[in-house]
C-alpha cells in the first residue's frame, strides 16, 4: 500500500485564507522570507482526470531580468 501524506491543518487554513482574499480582489504581495515581494495571483486550470477547474494561487517571481512562477507546492498529482 502506498504512503500518503497529510498536509498539516494550518497550511490547508493559510491556502484557503489566501484564495479568499484573492478571489475577494484583495492584492497580496509573496511573504518576504521564500518569495521576496512579488504579486500573487489566481491561476485556474482543467483538472487532468475529472475536468473540474482546480485554483491554486501563484507568485510571478523576477530575478536578473527574467520571469518565473513561483508555487507553494512544486511538482504534486
Amino acid at each position: 500500500m502506498e504512503k500518503t501524506s497529510q498536509v498539516p491543518f494550518y497550511v490547508r487554513l493559510g491556502n484557503a485564507l489566501t484564495l479568499t482574499l484573492l478571489r475577494a480582489g484583495f492584492k497580496l504581495r509573496g511573504p518576504y522570507i521564500f518569495f521576496g515581494n512579488y504579486p500573487m495571483y489566481l491561476l485556474t486550470v482543467r483538472g487532468r482526470k475529472s475536468g473540474l477547474p482546480r485554483t491554486v494561487s501563484i507568485a510571478m517571481i523576477e530575478r536578473n531580468g527574467k520571469s518565473y512562477v513561483g508555487s507553494v507546492y512544486g511538482i504534486v498529482d
